[in-house]
């Protein structure tokens, strides 16, 4: 006996790759960074994470197995900027200390 035909079932349509998770959470993780950039404590691992997943996700996007270049983007950019801020804040910091340390001598 000769079995029906059973039509193949795919997870997303021909042509077009899934949405990437990692570029969604990479584009996330860098606006929440810039929008909280006053807490630090938050911020700066959000956009370290930003950075990380949207490498990531470009990756994956490269090889094909994803989509969302837009995203990722934007999370680096996002990421980058608020780790830039941080630096800057940093190094103004640092400066006021020992400027405001000599003047005391």
């Amino acid at each position: 006996m000769t079995q029906p035909y059973q039509p193949e079932y795919m997870s997303h349509p021909p042509g077009n790759a899934p949405s990437a998770g990692l570029a969604i959470a990479s584009m996330v993780c860098g606006i929440v960074s810039l929008v909280l950039v006053c807490l630090w404590f938050i911020s700066l691992p959000t956009s370290i994470v930003a950075i990380v997943l949207g490498k990531v996700a470009k990756g994956q996007i490269r090889r094909g197995e994803a989509s969302g270049q837009g995203m990722a983007t934007a999370g680096i950019v996002c990421g980058s900027v608020a780790l830039t801020i941080y630096m800057v804040l940093f190094i103004a910091v640092i400066c006021g200390v020992i400027i405001s340390g000599l003047g005391h001598r």
